[in-house]
């Protein structure tokens, strides 16, 4: 990959990706749904088909998971050692084998499926003199002769025939699986469903970077660079397909470089939208109602939390990529939706309260998308619609007797990550300098102090006092998005300087007066 950005033009590749419009990520992260859906019911039917009991939910569930497996570990396929691992424990009776078999079919009915779209482009791939049309005819007999010679070596070598029938018994049953009229017309289109759902993600990430891509390019361009990131590399495709991007890009009268950007953002992109997938791994345990150490858990996501909203402030900042602060709050915050569900409510329900929170949480991550661009009015509009919000969830709450320690928890981390997004909005439009992130990090040091400097007093109570602090705060910030830049410094800091004296007496009080607290 660092061959592929040194060899173009670097400069190029870096301008490039700082103009990326990020609200293309969520385009991005849609299909990526679809995806998963599609994925898991092509693997669950390919199960049923083999005898292995699989459902559609439990299978895109652990594609998740592989996938993400696929992005940070060696090889490609780690991640799907793991799913066949993880789906073996489930079906004991089935035997490790019958279950890798599946997977290594499901993997095939893709790879039949890119080869079928790039097979269907080649006319384009031709016409645009990329490929020599007599290497296309080698390729091909080379191709043949390879088939023709396997099944000379497993039909003619007597002396090794007893150790090939485990290997023709599995061609014959791939074979009439995968090639199969009925069968073939389950999975086969599901597969060349997701390739093409793979070229709109292309499409999405060139758009990201204003590259016009348009179908006849994309069609024939699309499937040449999945092709050659579908090939077993160090991590996730990483690099070869740069490289390949780099040549296809330039072959079709576009700079390299280009090629190289586009490709680096698909990646980013789906490396970003596989991180969820991580969230598989807390649906194992038991719900959080039945652990003996749920507090110590809580504790653990809270002060786990903490530092990650420092790294992601200190990484949004680095990359001036604003969106990504609000992505890893919510991503941190939906683990512990899950790491809390059985005691969501009273009733073990999510509850009508918790719903408007995380549409709080949506609107939160939204705030920031194109932050540095945006209409003032309309960042105070979705500032004030937040804020009331606020009012309505804990309404909700009382009014149906679904208050509850999960939803208070939750709607303060909610409030937290709002309020150092919303300085960072102002920080991004240059209304106030980097120190008006003060004012939503107060909360993540209070959180983290004790791990410095132990006390035995917890976290103090939400006053009336701090919650007249938090909305004289919002209240300046949001006017100072509508103020000229005179004015706005000044809100901020006066919004600053009233929650950081709130979070200084709650320091006092747990440090200095702890019998107070």
């Amino acid at each position: 990959m660092l061959a592929s950005v040194v060899l173009v033009d670097s400069k190029q590749v870096l301008v490039r990706l700082k103009a990326t419009d990020t609200r293309w990520l969520f385009a991005f992260f849609a299909v990526y749904l679809l995806q998963i859906v599609l994925i898991g019911l092509r693997w669950s039917t390919i199960s049923r088909q083999l005898g292995v009991p699989l459902s559609w939910r439990r299978a895109s569930a652990e594609y998740s998971l592989s996938i993400l497996v696929n992005q940070l570990l060696p090889t490609g396929f780690a991640g799907d050692g793991l799913r066949a691992v993880r789906h073996a424990r489930r079906c004991p009776s089935r035997g490790f084998l019958k279950v890798l078999e599946a997977l290594a079919l499901d993997r095939v009915s893709g790879q039949l499926g890119l080869f079928l779209v790039v097979l269907s482009s080649l006319p384009l791939t031709l016409e645009a003199g990329l490929v020599d049309p007599r290497s296309v005819l080698i390729a091909l007999g080379v191709a043949a002769a390879a088939l023709v010679l396997a099944v000379l070596i497993l039909r003619l070598v007597p002396s090794y025939r007893h150790l090939l029938i485990p290997v023709r018994s599995f061609v014959g049953r791939a074979g009439g699986l995968l090639l199969s009229p009925r069968k073939a017309a389950l999975h086969l289109p599901l597969s060349i469903i997701l390739i093409g759902t793979l070229l709109l993600q292309l499409y999405f990430a060139a758009r990201a970077i204003s590259v016009p891509l348009d179908g006849h390019l994309l069609f024939w361009l699309g499937p040449l660079v999945l092709l050659a990131a579908s090939v077993p590399s160090f991590f996730g495709g990483w690099g070869i397909r740069e490289g390949a991007s780099a040549i296809l890009f330039a072959s079709a009268g576009l700079q390299a470089s280009t090629g190289v950007a586009v490709s680096l953002l698909f990646g980013a992109f789906a490396l970003v939208c596989a991180l969820p997938g991580f969230i598989v791994l807390l649906l194992d345990g038991q719900p959080s109602a039945r652990r003996s150490s749920r507090a110590e858990a809580e504790a653990s996501w809270t002060h786990a939390h903490a530092v990650g909203m420092l790294i992601g402030t200190v990484m949004a900042l680095a990359l001036d990529l604003p969106p990504l602060l609000t992505f890893v709050g919510a991503l941190s915050l939906s683990f512990l939706v899950v790491q809390s569900r059985g005691v969501w409510t009273p009733t073990g329900h999510f509850g009508i309260a918790n719903a408007v929170t995380t549409l709080r949480l949506f609107l939160t991550v939204a705030l920031l998308i194109g932050c540095e661009k945006q209409r003032g009015e309309v960042l105070a509009a979705t500032a004030i619609g937040i804020l009331l919000l606020d009012l309505v969830d804990g309404w909700l709450a009382r009014r149906s007797g679904a208050d509850s320690p999960f939803g208070a928890r939750y709607d303060m981390e909610v409030d937290a990550v709002f309020v150092l997004s919303l300085t960072f909005a102002l920080a991004a439009r240059h209304v106030a300098g980097p120190w008006i992130l003060l004012g939503g990090l107060w909360r993540y040091l209070y959180v983290l102090a004790p791990l410095l400097v132990p006390t035995p007093v917890g976290e103090a109570a939400r006053s009336i006092y701090y919650r007249l602090a938090y909305v004289l705060m919002v209240a300046s910030f949001v006017v100072a998005l509508l103020t000229p830049p005179v004015w706005g410094t000044f809100l901020g800091l006066l919004g600053t300087s009233v929650i950081s004296l709130s979070f200084i007496h709650s320091f006092w009080r747990r440090y200095m007066r702890p019998e107070v607290a």
